[in-house]
């Protein structure tokens, strides 16, 4: 989401896909603004295509306390007078309105129809349970109900793997749902964590075998060097039938 952040509020790619650029705002219902701003300090650091200055990149950031419905008339204000580009909302749950009479359908319909107000294009973060996200295949969907799905627009799926000690990440985004146009094929994205204080997102692929490897075959990708060992692919877990 930070990535993203950051390639629309400077206009860049992301994930090989063209941005609109324009301001961002994040609304933060888990962590603070000094780590976001570290995480966004990191990105610029590691762009591969030059360093880009966070502090100039039109990228405001909010720490949210109330569920999103309840803040629709200052999210959609600020949206309208900063001409904001995309809005992203970390995560569904927190900002979701709670009760223990709402369903989770119930509260992706009020999450929906408040997200109606606010004149922007949305990107959502969303979690999967305990079983989908240590699972080899897609969950699929989110924790809830299947209204979450039903409503949105795009759906997309991220696993990711990292060898225990390792510098550097694997990571697959998965188009599960599209409304309007064809599914887009999956991309595969390298996250390179060596050089302090930067994060490096390597261009994606679409070549099958740097996003799903052969067991037992070899990973060469560039040299073996401590961090980013050359190693063999290997079933991590076998399921009893």
């Amino acid at each position: 989401a930070v990535g993203m952040a950051v390639a629309v509020a400077s206009g860049r790619p992301f994930a090989g896909l063209r941005t609109v650029q324009g301001p961002v705002l994040y609304l933060d219902w888990e962590d603070d603004e000094d780590t976001f701003r570290e995480r966004v300090e990191s990105v610029c650091q590691g762009q591969p295509t030059g360093f880009v200055d966070y502090h100039a990149l039109p990228l405001a950031y909010r720490r949210c306390e109330r569920p999103l419905p309840e803040e629709v008339e200052w999210i959609s204000q600020y949206v309208d007078r900063e001409g904001v580009t995309l809005h992203i909302t970390d995560s569904v749950e927190m900002a979701s309105v709670g009760g223990e009479h709402r369903t989770y359908n119930d509260r992706a319909t009020e999450m929906a129809r408040g997200l109606r107000l606010i004149h922007t294009s949305h990107l959502l973060i969303d979690h999967v349970s305990d079983e989908g996200r240590r699972g080899k295949e897609l969950a699929g969907k989110s924790i809830g109900g299947i209204m979450k799905g039903n409503l949105a627009r795009n759906h997309w799926e991220i696993k990711r793997d990292q060898e225990i000690g390792a510098t550097v990440s694997q990571v697959g985004l998965y188009q599960t749902k599209t409304n309007h146009t064809g599914l887009l094929a999956p991309l595969g994205l390298q996250l390179d964590f060596g050089v302090p204080g930067a994060v490096r997102i390597d261009p994606p692929t679409h070549n099958a075998g740097r996003i799903w490897k052969v067991p037992a075959t070899m990973t060469r990708r560039g040299p073996n060097e401590p961090g980013r060992p050359q190693r063999y692919s290997r079933f991590v877990d076998v399921p009893a039938d």
